[in-house]
């Protein structure tokens, strides 16, 4: 399982951690590759790749420049490493609500709302922001490429939005179409609101428009 990256760092705010000396433990080195991912996720997260410093990541990491380069060669590689590793997280919660269901239009439901749930979370905020950062720069074709929707999330919608067509619950159309409808029905609200503002909704607000967006898309999908 990948490591995970916390994203309420606050590196900035911090006293500059102490340099090691000395070859590491395996235990050691571990926690410096997480140091340094840490830092490098809020660097890039907090003044995009274009802004983003080596220098900097090193020394919020507490470890040397040539130490960063050594593990992770120049900062695209760097961001790549980053962002496999959100990636990855993302995956795995996409894995966790697959949620089993006799009835296809609850089980399209459901998962659309876990979407929803993980779509805003700090993980996928902080990936969002990096790339948002990355999209405006004169470095974005340095920039990595990464997937919009978790694979494993895009098959499982499509998947029951066919077995809902299949029992007549929805119109026939692509499921594809249908999927980009829905998601974008029901997080656009929330995670414009965490990414603008900083400040998530609550779950008040996750449920009542969550509700309010698939009613939307029963009324222009429902067969």
């Amino acid at each position: 399982m990948p490591a995970k990256l916390t994203s309420d760092l606050s590196f900035r705010d911090s006293p500059r951690a102490p340099r090691r000396v000395g070859r590491p433990s395996a235990q050691e080195a571990s926690d410096l590759e997480k140091a340094v991912l840490q830092a490098a996720l809020a660097e890039f997260r907090d003044v995009g790749f274009a802004g983003a410093s080596i220098e900097r990541i090193a020394r919020m990491a507490g470890v040397t420049r040539s130490a960063v380069y050594r593990r992770h060669g120049d900062k695209r590689q760097l961001l790549e490493r980053v962002l496999q590793l959100q990636i990855a997280q993302l995956e795995e919660q996409a894995d966790a609500v697959i949620l089993p269901s006799d009835d296809p239009l609850t089980a399209l439901r459901r998962t659309a709302e876990a979407y929803c749930r993980f779509v805003i979370s700090p993980t996928s905020i902080d990936l969002q922001r990096i790339v948002i950062w990355g999209a405006g720069a004169r470095t974005r074709a340095e920039m990595p490429s990464i997937p919009s929707v978790p694979e494993t999330l895009t098959r499982q919608v499509d998947r029951r939005i066919a077995l809902a067509q299949d029992a007549a619950l929805l119109r026939r159309a692509p499921p594809g179409l249908w999927r980009t409808v829905l998601l974008r029905l029901v997080t656009e609200g929330p995670r414009w609101e965490a990414l603008t503002t900083y400040e998530p909704w609550t779950e008040d607000q996750i449920r009542e428009d969550f509700d309010r967006m698939w009613d939307a898309f029963i009324a222009i999908a429902g067969a």
